[in-house]
């Protein structure tokens, strides 16, 4: 299992920590703490400010905001941790590729940045400035790079994608499909399946969601998928998209269950 696996599992488990917090008290909060230790040490931002984001929403609808703090201080224990046993912040703080030199120095990210200056030069579509700090958010930067370049080929691929893995295997699957780093998988499954296979996805995980906020007993379940969400915008990895599915499963099981004539009701107790 490398970073992005567990970041992402972690992503996508984000709810079982604030249940620890609520149903656990001293227990709970150690293990939510870990939790948190745990998704730092995996090492990727993408999960960790994802899980960050998930915590702060989920305070604000439940107007507890000490889910937020406990967060807060596991994620400065981690880092205290970091800097006083390996000498160094945790990694999801690390920033030292978040620039244009580190995009100029790795070929496959500098040839982004090249066809994207390119377009945006030609077409007048956005301001240097504009270019310039997307060129300074280093690979961050070349993601958004990227998915601009392919959406400007809308017509290539909005009915039905360039093809199941164009981007993901382009040495298998031949397409006009422009490839950058680490897509997030939404962005795959918009640009290989097509925009209607897209927004599809898209719409049921926020139905999914909302649905769960509407039930005591699946509310965790919103913060798991928000996160994930999130972590996919910027990962690929699939493994935590398969625990995701399971989550959005039972939300709609359960809500079609609410809605039947004999799961809304009480049966009689003869």
């Amino acid at each position: 299992m490398w970073n992005h696996a567990l970041s992402g599992l972690c992503a996508a488990g984000a709810g079982v920590a604030i249940y620890a917090i609520d149903k656990g008290k001293n227990w709970g909060l150690l293990f939510a703490y870990i939790f948190v230790i745990l998704l730092i040490s995996a090492g990727a931002r993408a999960g960790f400010y994802a899980v960050a984001i998930a915590f702060f929403l989920y305070s604000v609808w439940s107007k507890k905001f000490s889910y937020l703090l406990h967060f807060s201080l596991a994620t400065l224990v981690a880092d205290i941790f970091y800097q006083l046993y390996v000498g160094s912040h945790a990694p999801v703080f690390f920033r030292n590729d978040m620039s244009s030199h580190w995009v100029e120095s790795v070929p496959s990210m500098n040839r982004v940045h090249v066809d994207f200056n390119a377009l945006t030069a030609s077409q007048e579509l956005l301001s240097e400035s504009t270019v310039a700090y997307l060129s300074s958010l280093g690979p961050v930067g070349i993601k958004i790079m990227g998915f601009l370049l392919n959406i400007s080929q809308i017509e290539e691929w909005w009915v039905l994608g360039y093809g199941f893995g164009s981007i993901q295997r382009p040495g298998q699957v031949v397409s006009n499909a422009i490839h950058y780093d680490d897509p997030g998988i939404i962005q795959l499954i918009f640009l290989e399946s097509g925009l209607v296979a897209g927004l599809l996805f898209v719409f049921i995980l926020i139905r999914a969601t909302l649905l769960s906020l509407r039930n005591d007993n699946l509310k965790y379940y919103s913060v798991g998928i928000t996160a994930w969400s999130l972590f996919a915008l910027s990962s690929w990895e699939v493994w935590p998209l398969l625990l995701v599915i399971i989550f959005v499963f039972k939300i709609f099981s359960y809500d079609q269950m609410q809605r039947s004539p004999i799961g809304g009701k009480h049966r009689s107790p003869h």
